[in-house]
This record gives structure tokens, sequence and C-alpha cells, in this order.
């Protein structure tokens, strides 16, 4: 049976309380403090009382400190979306509130719930954050990693100070593979997230590495344009125009963990497949290229060859069927078998 909402609520996130907003349907704000722990998250829900299925409820997303009220509400049945706290702050602004407090926030928060009334907006489940966040983990484990490789560079091999680098630089790598190896039998626990994992891993030039990636760090909601989803990863040029005045367009922003992933696979494809190769010389010799990025032509090639890439895992998991060297024609995508998933 389809739920009606009824409540909108706007929830402002601090590191010690929060503070919640609800709207009904008679369009009449209340407004509450609570603590940010498991007894203010227990007053909340209390708070919202029956009517808590049938409430939805944008949070300001401040660093980890929105995760308890997150996964609270997304068990109490509660639709919940994210913003940036920058954009909730504008958000507010045009709305018409001068103000700035914590109850403004939220105010500004809850009326964003209304607006998305009508929209079937999909979150990724608790299992799937709790893949997303180790998948972090195993790649900040990784990169600490590399940090005390880089150090033995300008380290003498028979010094202590080499020794202990590669000691902890070893070890590292091992709780990393050991890591991998436990994401790997968890995701087979989460459907959503095994289905866009193997499916991300028959594109071509496509690793278990980029594939855990891209499976956890995608929008859970994938009804959005091809360039929305790769402007997410930070690889769509942004246009910066006004009147007569027009900047270069240039890229910044977005996903840094997807947008590491899939440069790994990129630089695969470039330098090792060959696949793209050809297309990198081509992107890399024109004169003309105007997108402004650090790094010059090479990593202008290689953003494009990135966003190629991506846009190829997108399109697999959007059809649910694995990559083929040539595309479904458009009579024949409706009858392609979707990939069946093997334990990996």
């Amino acid at each position: 049976m389809e739920i009606v909402l009824q409540i909108f609520l706007g929830v402002d996130i601090g590191k010690d309380s929060f503070v919640a907003c609800r709207i009904g349907m008679d369009g009449k704000a209340l407004s509450r403090k609570f603590s940010n722990d498991e007894p203010g998250i227990a007053g909340l829900l209390r708070w919202l009382g029956d009517e808590t299925p049938s409430c939805r409820a944008v949070l300001e997303a401040t660093s980890r400190y929105h995760r308890l009220c997150e996964r609270a509400l997304l068990r109490a049945g509660v639709h919940v979306d994210l913003v940036n706290p920058r954009r909730a702050r504008a958000l507010a602004v045009g709305l018409g509130y001068s103000d700035k407090d914590d109850k403004v926030d939220a105010q500004a928060l809850a009326q964003a719930a209304r607006m998305l009334e009508a929209k079937d907006e999909k979150v990724a489940s608790v299992q799937a954050q709790d893949l997303r966040d180790h998948s972090r983990s195993i790649d900040t484990i990784k990169r600490q990693a590399a940090n005390f490789m880089k150090r033995m560079e300008g380290l003498d091999p028979e010094s202590d100070a080499f020794k202990a680098c590669a000691k902890a630089a070893q070890a590292l790598k091992e709780v990393a593979a050991n890591e991998e190896k436990i994401w790997t039998q968890a995701v087979r626990d989460e459907p959503e997230t095994l289905r866009r994992y193997e499916l991300a891993k028959s594109v071509d030039d496509v690793g278990h590495v980029t594939a855990r990636v891209v499976s956890v760090e995608l929008p859970a909601n994938l009804d959005k344009s091809l360039r929305q989803l790769t402007a997410y990863a930070g690889l769509v040029p942004r246009r910066h125009q006004s009147g007569n005045n027009e900047l270069p367009p240039e890229i910044s922003g977005g996903n840094p963990w997807l947008r590491t992933g899939v440069f790994m696979a990129a630089m695969h494809s470039v330098f090792v497949g060959k696949r793209f190769l050809p297309w990198y010389e081509t992107l890399k010799a024109r004169p003309n290229v105007c997108v402004k990025t650090k790094g010059g032509r090479h990593l202008k090639a290689v953003v494009a060859v990135m966003r190629k890439i991506l846009a190829n895992i997108i399109a697999v998991i959007k059809r649910n069927s694995p990559w083929t060297t040539q595309p479904p024609s458009f009579s024949s995508r409706a009858a392609v078998p979707a990939v069946e998933m093997q334990p990996t």
C-alpha cells in the first residue's frame, strides 16, 4: 500500500546536538532541539510518533555526525535525503530566510522536504552505506601505504628509517588485501551493490578495485541523465557565464572517491590495455582545448577517458546487462538477459 506523506522534517546536524523542524499538512512549523546520541534520536522518533512512516526528512550532511540520525530514520521507514551544508544555506537564502541559526536552517530543510514530496527519491540501504564506508577505509589504508613507500625514496636502504617505512608499508598492504577479501564476502549480502559490482567488472579495463568503488559511490538513485551522473564524479566541465562575461569551463568538485577509482581504470586503459591510447593521444595533441584543469593537456585527455569509462559503467548498470563490444540495438535491448551474479 502506498504511504501518503504527511510530515516533512528538516534536521540541522551538529556534533553534540541537532535541531529538527517538522511541517505538517497544515503548513505549521514546529521545532525542537535534541542531543545527537541514542536518547536524543529516541526522543526524535517519539516526537514524530505514529506518523513516522509517512515522513520525508532532509538532513544536513555534516561529516560523520549525521550518521546516527540518518540510520535511525531509515530503519523507522522515513524517506531520507542528504544535502551539503553550503547548499542548505543557499536554499535558506533562496527561500527568504535572512537570519542564520540552527532553527532557520532546519526550517529551510523542512521546506526542501516538502518540495520533494512528489519525487520518489531512493537512498542507499544501511548495508550499502556500511560497504561504502568499508571501501573508503580500504582506499585510505592503501593511500597510507603509498605515503610510506614515497617516503622510502629519499632514504638510505640501510637506514633504520627506511626499514621502518618498509615494514609499515608492507603491514598496511597486507591489511588492505585482507580487507578486500572481507569486503568481497560482505557484498554478497547486499543485492543491489553486488549487481552493480558484477556489471561494472564486465566493462573492459575495469577491475575489482574500480568496480568496488563505483558500486558503492554512485548515487542510489540512477534515474538521472548521464551528464548529471558523470558530473557527480566531477568529470564534466562547469560553465561560468553571465551576460557578456564567460570564463573557460572548469572541472572541479565531485565525489573524490569515485573519481579516484575511475582514474585507475583510465590509466590502465590508456597505458596498459592500450584501448583508449589512440584517443588519448588525439585529445592530448589538440591545441585548442580550453577546459580549465590542473595538469595540462595530459590530465584533460585522461579526464575525457575517465568520463568515457564511467559512462560505460553507468550504461551497463542502468540496462542491467553486461558490457558488450557492440552496443545492443534499441529493438533488442529489452531482450538482453540480465547478468548472472556469481560469487567472487
